[in-house]
């Protein structure tokens, strides 16, 4: 991946490289959003997450591989019980119970089941599969993606 700096002093761009292994960050105000989920520019998170197959996608550029994700978001305790599943379009959904942190105002950065990641995927996807009766499955700050060696 390449990344464009401006040098203020001349005026010039620079061009460099970021490692194939670094960290990709996925925020949520760059998700798309389906079905009944919003995204909150107040507490820049996904929010009320109220209805299965409700989901968030991000557009990815990401070499082949296995990739550990982890994810920072709150979830009141009053809502335990939600699942989601994370998928591309190659993979195969891994389904994944999301645990309280404390308060809806208290985000955690957790980890959760590794993703595989082919050189055709194009979209990263989370989709909730079980949301707790008249309760929400999560608010979402972000999805970090970090290729295992």
């Amino acid at each position: 991946m390449k990344i464009l700096f401006p040098i203020f002093s001349t005026l010039l761009l620079m061009q460099f490289s970021v490692a194939a292994d670094s960290p990709t960050v996925l925020l949520a105000k760059d998700a798309k959003l389906n079905g009944a989920v919003s995204f909150d520019a107040k507490t820049d998170a996904i929010r009320n997450w109220r209805q299965e197959d409700s989901s968030a996608s991000w557009v990815i550029n990401l070499p082949a591989g296995s990739y550990k994700v982890s994810m920072k978001y709150s979830l009141d305790r009053s809502s335990t019980g939600g699942r989601f599943q994370m998928a591309t379009e190659s993979s195969k959904a891994q389904v994944n119970t999301i645990y309280p942190t404390g308060s809806w105002n208290e985000f955690k950065e957790r980890n959760f089941v590794p993703v595989e990641i082919s050189n055709s995927d194009k979209t990263f996807t989370i989709t909730a599969t079980k949301i707790p009766l008249k309760r929400w499955l999560m608010d979402l700050k972000s999805v970090t993606l970090t290729k295992s060696n």
